[in-house]
C-alpha cells in the first residue's frame, strides 16, 4: 500500500512509532524515576535514544526534545496553537491561567500584553533592587561564614530570588507575611511537583489531610496578592513595578486589559515558577564555579 493511501491518524501512529524510545518501559516506573531524579533520568534517556525520545505513555504521544534547534521549532512555531502538556493543564487549579499554562487565544492575548513588561528597558529599572540584593545577601554571608562551618547555598538563593520578585513584583515591603508567603509557597511548589509528574494524582477536592494544607496555602497567597492589587488601583501614582505595569497593559489588537483574576494568575505564576527555577540555576552555578576554580577566577577577575 502506497503511503499516501494511509489515512493520516495511521500515519501519524507510524511516525510516532519511528521515534527512539523505552519500550518495555511502563508509565508508573517512568513516573517513579522522573521523581527521583528527574535530570539524572532525562540524561540517561538523552545518551541511550538521542535528542528526540518517545516517552511511554499510551493514549498519547509524549517527547522529550533536547536539540537545540528542535527546541527552537517548537517554542517558536507553536504560536497558533500553544497547546500545553497535561502536566502544565494539571497546573492551572494552583497558577490558573497564567502564561505558564494558557493556551490558544487567551494565551495569545496575554503574550501580547505581557511583552512590553519584560522589555529591556523595563527590566533595567530594576536592575537596582537586584543589585541591592545581592550586596545584602554576600554581606550576610561575611557574618554568617564567621561563625558557621556552612551556608546552605540553596536555601539562600531561594530566599534571595524570592525578596527580589516580590519587591520587582510589588514594590512594598512583606517582610512581616514573608515567611507565611514563602512556607505557602513552599507547599504550592511540592503540590505542582506533583501535579506535574504524577500518573494519577489525587483530587483536590478529596478532604485529605494534603489537600487541607494546600487549599490553605492558596487563600494565604490568594488573600495577600488580591489585597496588593487592591492597593495599586486605589494608589497608582504610589508604584512603579512590574504588577503596575500589568495593571496599566492594554492589548493593542481589542483594547483589552487583565482582570483582578488574570493579574492574580500571572503574579502567582511569577512568584512560584520564577523564583524557584532561578534559585535553582543560581545554585547550580555556584556548584559549577565552585568545581571549576578557572572560571571562577575570570568572574571574581
Amino acid at each position: 500500500m502506497r503511503l499516501s493511501a494511509i489515512p493520516d491518524f495511521f500515519k501519524e501512529q507510524i511516525e510516532v512509532l519511528s521515534v527512539p524510545g523505552p519500550i518495555s518501559l511502563s508509565p508508573f516506573t517512568f513516573s517513579r524515576e522522573m521523581s527521583r531524579d528527574s535530570l539524572g533520568y532525562m540524561q540517561s534517556l538523552m545518551h541511550e535514544y538521542g535528542d528526540l525520545v518517545r516517552l511511554p505513555f499510551p493514549l498519547r504521544p509524549i517527547f522529550q526534545v533536547t536539540d537545540p534547534d528542535l527546541i527552537g521549532k517548537v517554542l517558536m512555531g507553536s504560536g497558533k496553537t500553544n497547546m500545553k502538556s497535561i502536566g502544565y493543564r494539571r497546573l492551572k487549579p494552583v497558577l490558573g491561567e497564567g502564561l505558564l499554562t494558557s493556551e490558544g487565544t487567551l494565551w495569545r492575548q496575554q503574550r501580547r500584553l505581557a511583552h512590553p513588561i519584560f522589555h529591556q528597558k523595563m527590566l533595567e529599572i530594576f536592575a537596582g533592587t537586584i543589585l541591592d540584593e545581592a550586596i545584602k545577601m554576600a554581606n550576610d554571608w561575611d557574618v554568617k561564614i564567621k561563625n558557621e562551618s556552612t551556608v546552605d547555598v540553596s536555601s539562600e538563593m531561594a530566599k534571595l530570588t524570592f525578596t527580589i520578585i516580590v519587591k520587582t513584583l510589588f514594590s512594598v515591603d512583606v517582610s512581616e507575611k514573608a515567611a507565611a508567603v514563602r512556607e505557602a509557597m513552599a507547599v504550592l511548589q511540592e503540590y505542582a511537583s506533583v501535579l506535574f509528574y504524577s500518573i494519577i494524582p489525587t483530587p483536590l477536592a478529596l478532604p485529605t489531610q494534603q489537600n487541607v494544607k494546600i487549599k490553605h496555602a492558596m487563600k494565604v497567597i490568594d488573600a495577600i496578592v488580591y489585597d496588593i492589587i487592591a492597593e495599586h488601583k486605589r494608589f497608582p501614582e504610589r508604584y512603579n513595578d512590574l504588577l503596575s505595569a500589568y495593571i496599566g497593559a492594554k492589548d493593542e489588537e481589542n483594547g483589552a486589559i487583565m482582570s483582578d483574576q488574570q493579574l492574580r494568575d500571572e503574579v502567582v505564576t511569577l512568584m512560584l515558577a520564577g523564583h524557584e527555577t532561578t534559585a535553582f540555576s543560581l545554585s547550580m552555578a555556584q556548584d559549577f564555579l565552585a568545581r571549576n576554580t578557572a572560571v571562577r577566577e575570570k568572574i571574581e577577575a
